[in-house]
Parts: structure tokens; C-alpha cells; sequence
């Protein structure tokens, strides 16, 4: 890449109210009435004029429109760093911006701009006329351009308005994937695009085209949605409501899941019985927001019928993350919270004794097994949600073990042999460093797949999700103290500990702060929940600070 300077006009205004060293922005203008080469400049989001396409109205030294048409993206941007005056009618200022072009004049750009497709074309002679014409000028050091243009399933080369080669559709060393070369026919069925000719190999050449990775992204989306329209139509007839299928569809692909992969998901859903369809969570009212893989490690481990064990600090989004993935899977969610009281019957169930009156009118006590939420999520193909299971006793743990491995099943003494459905997945949460907590034996971690949820830094998004009705300053201000209060506990001074940081506190305290006062309702919900004198004390000269 080199640096090249090109000025920019206004038709009737100065631009010298522009400073040096700010941004502009250039976008190409294909559709322009009087110059097809027109590169439109904006400052700030407002259209400030045109690269200048000719000497009279360019400062010295400065690249005209048609000299770096070819050599730029769609979308670039370059720095003010001069100033010049035309002096015709009334005197005004141009300014003279500072661009990057690439030297040979290919086609280059930015990543997270635009994506180069490269293409090999060829053809016959009869059906593609100017093919022959096309690979001659380039042999004759001449730079070409053709309009490519889709037709009847193909994608077709035009050169003075006549075919000039038609596109190959195979994997092709140096060429562009077959996934993109139909993404572009998606483009090209509601405009042409403009290539450059790249290269010519005997009697076929390669092309160059820029396409911005908005639209690519646009498109892979489009295209995702036709693959799906087949699938969700299958699930409506079996009585799945459309705008449950988009949503779940929508938050997948926000979270850049592919058609293969929300195919795989609607694959495996069923229509459960009513008496357990009722647990399959509505949209949870607060999705769960990715920013660490756990979405995709999560997605994996269920397909391949794996466990998981979701580790980390209170607050930092492991039941959501639960609910979400029962959302999205449509399966019944079954919660049990585990305590130092719990024990093996809370979650198979036991014995009990029903009192029925027969046809003669004699009482009869019968013994049945009542079976609980473990036995249940498996028999119906359910997720079961462990919560904090470390608080559990080992003993208890321990029948876990045959259900978590590949037997996938518990013998039930008084019950049954009991197997689980194929889409029955056991989902743990775990807070780390709890007082009354015990390490999970080695042999049930290992069946299962552990996902570490990393530390909240910031909380933000998670205050102005659940308190809607309150300012978002008021919102900022909680954050920076607990933002102060994560740093402290980081820092391992001794001044707080992990029990002082606590979210559920600070939602507490921002929706009660509406009648309050910010500042008390954080002294309550948040410092008041801390037994220690002095890491209250320090809670409180923190939000003394701030607010």
C-alpha cells in the first residue's frame, strides 16, 4: 500500500471549517447521474462533496476520481491534512486528504471493511463473444473490467454489454469457496457489480470483486433463512409456533451459529405431553449475552449427549445461561437447588403409602414410588438443572455417576431400570469458594464437560436489562462501585473478599433507589449484606466516593 493525496470539493461551500487530522469517510457513488467514477465524502455522517474528477478543481499534486477508482474499496476513509483555494467565481476551499491506495492497482481493502472474491471465467466463443477480447487487452498490459451480472443460476461476465465468460463453479486453487460464490449470485440477483480482471491463463481469466463484509454478512443471513424455511415448516405441522421458531433462529444467528448448526438444534425437537410441556421455558426475559465461547462449547457437549458443569462466581450468568439453552432446545427445565440437607431421595424420590377404598369399601394402603425431578427429566427427555451442586454430600453425588457416562441410566431399587431419553442433558452450577462447599469428587467432574464463566467487570448491561425504569446514570454510578469493588477483591490486599461482591444487591439496590436515593439504597442492599465489620466499612467509603 502506498499513500497517495486527493482533494475534495464542494460544489458551492468552503470546507476549511473541516480540522486537520480528522477523519472523512469515502464511499463509492456507481449510480451517479454525471460521473460513474464518483467517490462521495462525508465528515461526521454528513455528505460533504465529491472526490474532484478533474486538474481545475484538484489541488496540486492530488490523484483525480478516475486515477484511484480501481485501487480503492467501496468504503475507505483517509485524514485531512491540507487546505487548498480555487479562486474561480467565489473563492473557496477544497480540502486535501490524505489516502491509502495499493501500488499494482489490484484491488485490496481493509478486513473488517470488504472482503476480494476471485473468480475464473470461461466460455466458449460463440456463447461468450467477448471473451477472446477481454483476455487480449489484459494480455496487452491494458487494465480491464467486466460487469458481472446473474443469469438463469449462473454468474455471467459482460463487457460492453455482450457476455464474456461465465464463472466456474468448482473449489479451485486461488479462487474463491463455492459458500461465497453463492452468496454473491444472492447480490448479483438485484444488481450488477463491477470486476477487475486479475490474471489470464490460456484461455480463461480471473477477476477480482469487492464486496463490503455488510453485505456478505446480510447475505449469509438471507441464505441461512432459506435453508431453515423448509425445516420450520415441518415443525409448524407438528405445531410449533412461527414466531417462536424466528426468535430462536434471530438469537442464533446474532450469536453467529450457522444454518447446519440451527438445523441440528430444530432437529431434535419434539412435542412433549402437556403435563411436562409447561416447563419449557418462555423467552427468558433476559437472554443469555455470550462473550466468552460458552454458547458454542455448550451447543457442542449437548449434540454429543455430554454433561455440563458450569462453574464461576455468583452473578455471573450460569442459570441464565441454563434457562437460555432450555429456551432454545424447547426442552422441559427441571430446577432442584441442592443444600448440606439434601440427600439421594430429593432426587430419585422414595417409597409412599397411598390409602385407596376399593369396590367393597375396605381401605387398602398401597406402596408406590413417587419418582423426583431426576428420574423425571430422564424419562421425558428433559434438562435437569443442578443448582450449586457442590453443596451436595458425596454419597449423594455419587449415584450421579452411571447417568453422566455412556450407560446413560440408574437402576432405581423399588422402581425400575431407568434410561434416559436422548434428549435429556443434566446441567450443574457450581459457585467457587463458598463456605460449606465440597470439591466434586474426581470421578464425577471428569463425566462431565466444565464451563468456566469468567468474572463480571463490569455489570451495566446486566442493571439496565433489569432496571428499566431507572436513569441510566444513576445505572453508570452503581457500576463504577461495583467496577471499584471487583478491582479491590482482585487485588488480594486483604480489604474485601470474594462474599462481598454481590449483583443481586445492586439490582436490589438500583430499583429501590427510585424512592431511596441511590446512595442509601446501595448502603442496604449491597453493604448491609456483609457480616464483616471492616469489609462494610470499606463498602461503604467506596460508595461514599462515587456517589
Amino acid at each position: 500500500m502506498k499513500k497517495v493525496k486527493i482533494s475534495v470539493v464542494h460544489l458551492k461551500e468552503s470546507l476549511s471549517y473541516i480540522p486537520k487530522g480528522e477523519t472523512i469517510e469515502f464511499r463509492k457513488d456507481p449510480l451517479n447521474a454525471y460521473d460513474p467514477l464518483a467517490i462521495k465524502a462525508t465528515w461526521n455522517g454528513k455528505d460533504i462533496g465529491f472526490v474532484s474528477a478533474s486538474a481545475g478543481t484538484s489541488a496540486v499534486g492530488c490523484f483525480l476520481n478516475n486515477e484511484i477508482y480501481h485501487s480503492v474499496e467501496s468504503v475507505f476513509s483517509g485524514t485531512v491534512v491540507d487546505y487548498s483555494t480555487l479562486t474561480r467565481k467565489v473563492s473557496k476551499d477544497i480540502l486535501v486528504v490524505e489516502i491509502k491506495i495499493n501500488e499494482d492497482g489490484s484491488l485490496k481493502t481493509d478486513d473488517e471493511a470488504c472482503k476480494i472474491l476471485k473468480l475464473k471465467l470461461k466460455g466458449s466463443k460463440t456463447t461468450y463473444p467477448k471473451k477472446e477480447e477481454v483476455i487480449e487487452e489484459f494480455s496487452n498490459d491494458n487494465k480491464v473490467f467486466v460487469d458481472l451480472k446473474f443469469e438463469n443460476g449462473k454468474i455471467i461476465a459482460l463487457k460492453d454489454n455482450e457476455k464474456a465468460g461465465v464463472v466456474e463453479e468448482r473449489e479451485l486453487t486461488g479462487t474463491s469457496s463455492l459458500a461465497d460464490i453463492d452468496l454473491l449470485k444472492l447480490i448479483l440477483e438485484n444488481e450488477n457489480i463491477e470486476a477487475k480482471v486479475s490474471k489470464v491463463e490460456k484461455t480463461s481469466y480471473f477477476v477480482e470483486v469487492a464486496i463490503s463484509n455488510d453485505k456478505l454478512e446480510s447475505m449469509k443471513v438471507e441464505a441461512t433463512k432459506k435453508v431453515m424455511d423448509t425445516k420450520k415448516e415441518e415443525l409448524i405441522t407438528l405445531g410449533f409456533d412461527v414466531e417462536l421458531l424466528n426468535d430462536i433462529e434471530d438469537y442464533l444467528l446474532s450469536n453467529n451459529f450457522t444454518a447446519d448448526d440451527i438445523q441440528c438444534i430444530f432437529n431434535t425437537y419434539k412435542k412433549y405431553p402437556s403435563e411436562v410441556a409447561w416447563r419449557i421455558p418462555q423467552k427468558p426475559k433476559t437472554m443469555f449475552k455470550d462473550s466468552f465461547g460458552g454458547l458454542e462449547t455448550g451447543f457442542t457437549a449437548i449434540l454429543n449427549k455430554f454433561h455440563l458443569l458450569c462453574s464461576g462466581e455468583k452473578g455471573t450468568g450460569k442459570n441464565v445461561f441454563i434457562e437460555t439453552f432450555a429456551y432454545i432446545f424447547q426442552r422441559p427445565l427441571y430446577t432442584i437447588s441442592i443444600n448440606r440437607e439434601s440427600d439421594k431421595y430429593d432426587l430419585v424420590g422414595s417409597k409412599t403409602i397411598d390409602i385407596e377404598t376399593n369396590e367393597d369399601g375396605v381401605v387398602e394402603n398401597k406402596v408406590k414410588f413417587s419418582p423426583e425431578v431426576l428420574l423425571e427429566s430422564m424419562e421425558v427427555g428433559g434438562i435437569l438443572n443442578i443448582d450449586e451442586i457442590n453443596f451436595a454430600d458425596p454419597g449423594v453425588t455419587g449415584l450421579l455417576h452411571s447417568i453422566c457416562d455412556d450407560r446413560r441410566a440408574i437402576e432405581v431399587p423399588g422402581y425400575k431400570y431407568v434410561e434416559a431419553d436422548d434428549n435429556f442433558v443434566m446441567m450443574a452450577t457450581m459457585n467457587l469458594n463458598y463456605q460449606g462447599t465440597n470439591e466434586l469428587n474426581e470421578a464425577l467432574q471428569d463425566r462431565f464437560v466444565d464451563i468456566l464463566f469468567p468474572n463480571n467487570n463490569s455489570i451495566l448491561d446486566v442493571l439496565v436489562d433489569k432496571c428499566k425504569d431507572i436513569d441510566k446514570s444513576q445505572l453508570k454510578l452503581a457500576n463504577k462501585v461495583y467496577e471499584k469493588m471487583v478491582s479491590i477483591v482482585r487485588d488480594r490486599d486483604g480489604q474485601l473478599d470474594d462474599n462481598c461482591i454481590t449483583v443481586r444487591g445492586f439490582i436490589q439496590g438500583c430499583m429501590m433507589s427510585k424512592r431511596l436515593g441511590l446512595k442509601k439504597a446501595l448502603e442496604v442492599c449491597v453493604a448491609n449484606k456483609i457480616k464483616d465489620s471492616e469489609y462494610r466499612q470499606n463498602v461503604l467509603t467506596i460508595i461514599e466516593n462515587f456517589i
